[in-house]
């Protein structure tokens, strides 16, 4: 899994990882402060479907879920 800041890499101390195929970013306990405005945090992850004789281009799409949660540190 990878995670980037605004376009940028995350700053010293963000951390990256993945459990029980949940991806999580990180970001230390003293905080960050976005500079007036907006900071958007891109996640980008690979997910594999299972080679199954159900899963082809004519069996019609296969569902994909994703959901975000924050926790405040503070």
């Amino acid at each position: 899994m990878a995670a980037t800041l605004n376009g940028s890499p995350l700053p010293v101390g963000w951390a990256t990882s993945e459990a029980a195929s949940t991806p999580t970013v990180t970001v230390p306990a003293a905080g960050f402060t976005a500079g007036g405005g907006d900071a958007t945090i891109v996640m980008t992850f690979v997910a594999r479907v299972a080679d199954l004789s159900t899963n082809t281009r004519l069996s019609g799409n296969i569902t994909n879920t994703a959901s975000a949660t924050w926790t405040d540190p503070v």
